[in-house]
């Protein structure tokens, strides 16, 4: 998996901050896409806000199961 550590065990504290970082960007790439889309006017600069948008709303899911993942291995290791 990307966010495990070398020897694919939980995230540390300073994994778990690189995890919130990399969310709190995207939720401000999804922002700003949105933001794009409701002030474009040009058909294409549209499609690209809509894809800029799709885009970012992907990484932010992909990242939002990463961090849940590894909180179900956590709770694993803990029991």
């Amino acid at each position: 998996k990307v966010y495990t550590t070398a020897g694919g065990s939980c995230p540390g504290p300073r994994q778990v901050s690189t995890f919130l970082t990399h969310i709190y960007r995207e939720t401000l790439e999804m922002n700003g896409s949105k933001n794009l889309l409701a002030r474009v006017l040009d058909e294409e600069m549209t499609d690209y806000a809509i894809l800029n948008l799709l885009a970012a709303e992907k990484r932010y899911n992909y990242l939002l199961k990463i961090m849940k993942e590894q909180g179900k291995a956590e709770e694993s290791l803990e029991s």
